[in-house]
């Protein structure tokens, strides 16, 4: 619980300058075979990368 309440002080500062507008960013996907195999397990790796 502690350790929650600190990060959350910490956060704070980096979250309202997300959320006031002050920073922009992105978010963007890159394919990975482990993310490709949880997808497709019944798959090869590679073939389960190309389905993503």
């Amino acid at each position: 619980a502690r350790a929650n309440v600190a990060r959350a002080k910490a956060y704070k500062p980096a979250l309202d300058a997300i959320v006031s507008g002050k920073v922009n960013w992105n978010i963007v996907p890159f394919v990975t075979e482990g993310w490709a195999h949880q997808v497709f397990p019944g798959l090869t790796r590679g073939v389960a990368v190309e389905r993503l």
